[in-house]
């Protein structure tokens, strides 16, 4: 019995240093909120920074329509990057495709610029879906052709850290196809 307790008591005592020791435990946990379009011109996009490089989102993105995907994760991004040196990405694809398709945008995670130098939690960030794409058979892998205006469909998507030292993945979150068919209700394209 008294060996039992010490056990688990070293164990507990390993994880917490383990946990402490890189930089705070993380939760995979992430959470849809909200999308909308941003077109090539929409002032928004300078209101944003990459959390991994800290460029301005006006910089790094793409010129072309897209839709702005807003999450809230369970862990505090920024510090993975900060704190353990880590490559941050977002990963979305077609949820009936898997994952095996290519991403439907950009990799970059973003916080509102507003965010990005808070000594606080932040829990909210963002990142970008195209919303056409031409069809790449050739690429690796083949990457199909969709326009998300016209032919919406439920998005899946999840964030991957990676370091020498450490991996993070967070669980997969889903975005309805009916939200996709709601934020094009009445929208044109410039």
């Amino acid at each position: 019995m008294r060996h039992e307790r010490i056990t688990t008591r070293l164990k507990t005592l390993i994880a917490v240093c383990c946990c402490f020791g890189f930089g705070g435990c993380v939760s995979p946990s992430i959470y849809f909120d909200s999308l909308r379009p941003v077109q090539p011109y929409d002032s928004s996009r300078t209101s944003i920074t990459d959390v991994s490089s800290g460029v301005r989102g006006g910089v790094s993105l793409p010129h072309r329509d897209l839709i702005r995907v807003d999450f809230t994760s369970g862990t505090d991004l920024r510090n993975m990057v900060v704190r353990e040196d880590n490559i941050l990405f977002v990963h979305s694809y077609f949820c009936d495709g898997g994952n095996n398709v290519g991403t439907l945008g950009g990799p970059g995670v973003y916080v509102n610029l507003a965010d990005a130098r808070k000594e606080t939690q932040v829990r909210q960030f963002l990142f970008f879906i195209d919303v056409t794409r031409k069809s790449s058979p050739g690429s690796i892998p083949p990457e199909p052709g969709f326009d998300l205006s016209v032919n919406p469909k439920d998005i899946c998507f999840y964030v991957t850290a990676r370091s020498l030292i450490t991996t993070y993945k967070s669980n997969v979150e889903r975005i309805p196809k009916a939200v996709i068919e709601q934020v094009f209700t009445g929208w044109e394209r410039r």
